[in-house]
């Protein structure tokens, strides 16, 4: 049973996750929850995830790992969820994932084939980026996270291409505007990271004997520096 939590940035989320490795289609999402949160993190993540153990009758007893969004996004957000993630499995002997929340979203939409551009907003104008190309349900990330502004983005997308994730609005309003051929910006609801593919993505790690340490687990800040060094296939 995974637990998945993010926490990256103002959109919030928890999963609870059950992975058969052995018949892997049986895995089933028990519970997921998604909201917009105004930088409240702190206060409002432990009370929701008691209030989803409470109305699923779990507890901590039943988690047998632990995926957590590790970035990039808000500094504040980031450290929130990681901590909580390594507070929930101190003394307990059960794996840890680190998953970047872009990687999750190329795990919505590993079925589009051509390449997926994932963002989520980072302040101040700018986004955080993930390329990544995509084929018959695989993923695999282009180089490293990269910061820009949208329209430091906009002239390096090529056809067929499809833009997910959190997007300012003259982002949307451009596109609708002037909307370019073969390439498709998600709504707002199908851009949503969800945390469900949180979970995916760390169970993939799990069948591949992977975990991550949590002495040294820790959130990707982007500065102006891209981030190569983060392992980038499903």
């Amino acid at each position: 049973m995974f637990l998945a939590i993010d926490t990256a940035s103002r959109y919030a989320g928890l999963a609870l996750y059950e992975f058969m490795p052995s018949d892997y289609e049986r895995s089933s999402l028990i519970s997921e929850q998604m909201w917009f949160t105004q930088g409240a993190h702190t206060t409002e993540l432990m009370p929701r995830l008691a209030s989803m153990f409470d109305r699923h009758q779990f507890s901590m007893r039943d988690i047998t790992a632990v995926a957590v969004s590790t970035g990039p996004g808000s500094f504040t957000g980031m450290r929130v969820g990681l901590s909580v993630a390594k507070g929930l499995i101190l003394n307990r002997d059960i794996p840890l994932f680190g998953i970047p929340g872009l990687d999750a979203l190329a795990q919505a939409h590993a079925f589009f084939t051509g390449t997926i551009y994932a963002l989520v907003e980072a302040g101040r104008g700018r986004l955080c980026l993930g390329v990544y190309s995509t084929s018959a349900g695989m993923w695999h990330r282009i180089g490293g996270f990269r910061l820009l502004t949208w329209r430091d983005m906009l002239p390096e997308i090529t056809a067929p291409a499809l833009i997910c994730g959190e997007m300012p609005i003259e982002l949307r309003r451009e596109f609708a505007q002037q909307p370019r051929q073969g390439i498709w910006l998600t709504t707002a609801s199908a851009g949503t990271r969800r945390p469900a593919f949180l979970a995916e993505v760390a169970a993939q790690r799990l069948l591949r004997g992977e975990r991550d340490d949590p002495a040294t687990l820790a959130p990707i800040y982007l500065h102006n520096s891209p981030i190569a060094d983060i392992p980038s296939s499903f």
